[in-house]
């Protein structure tokens, strides 16, 4: 029956269900929700995205794991700082894993994974992907401040953001693109659907103050940057 489970799951996770009873009351970060059925036996099961049947936010809820699975994130500042969350939960004495694909950056990921922990190995290899582990945090509590940027606009506001958000300090061509063009309603409601940073619907409420703005996004760091973005702004948007 495990063997099944294990076939039925993506590659990244039937390595790790390879390591035997790591995952009994461990804390799951990133996991795909294909794959949360396999993934029972974890204490929680922690998504920087909103994902049912995972604890959702920019850091998991603080908790007592001796161990952290992390399904590797894309892009580097994201990976990074899900490195320095994983950090600041283990201490000295606690264990994370790395489980990612040699096309998605896992081999990278080893090096990097050197500023956060003393001890960094390759536990097990499968199936296009790699499971690293690491022990002996190097950092402690993580500065949200420090991982943010803040970037000046030429549409007259700044940018904020974190880790992963899209476009991270900078207004990208496509957006700028849109924005030259894009006709605006004088009054009733705007929504900005996978807002990132905010760019678009913060610069819609200061074009057109009357109108009703709503920022959504799927990502919570987007939608901290977001929200920044907009409080900087005096913007008046949801």
């Amino acid at each position: 029956m495990v063997e099944a489970a294990r076939n039925a799951a993506s590659a990244p996770t039937q390595l790790a269900l390879e390591v035997e009873g790591f995952i009994d009351g461990a804390l799951v970060i990133g996991a795909p929700p294909a794959d949360f059925a396999h993934l029972t036996k974890a204490a929680r099961l922690f998504s920087f995205l909103e994902q049912p049947g995972a604890e959702c936010g920019i850091a998991p809820a603080a908790g007592d794991e001796a161990r952290i699975l992390l399904y590797l994130p894309k892009g580097k500042r994201r990976r990074d700082y899900a490195f320095a969350i994983a950090a600041e939960r283990l201490g000295q004495s606690g264990t994370l894993a790395v489980v990612g694909e040699r096309s998605g950056g896992i081999k990278a990921a080893r090096k990097a994974l050197r500023r956060y922990f003393k001890d960094v190995h390759v536990r097990s290899v499968g199936n296009h992907c790699q499971l690293l582990t690491a022990h002996g945090a190097l950092s402690g509590a993580v500065d949200m401040a420090a991982w943010g940027t803040q970037s000046q606009l030429e549409l007259g506001f700044d940018i904020y953001g974190y880790p992963g958000t899209f476009s991270e300090g900078r207004l990208d061509e496509g957006t700028q693109r849109l924005l030259e063009v894009l006709e605006l309603p004088a009054q009733g409601t705007l929504l900005d659907l996978a807002c990132g940073c905010g760019v678009i619907g913060v610069w819609a409420k200061q074009k057109q103050p009357a109108l009703a703005v709503t920022l959504s996004d799927i990502d919570h760091l987007s939608i901290a940057a977001a929200k920044e973005t907009a409080s900087a702004a005096g913007a008046g948007v949801e």
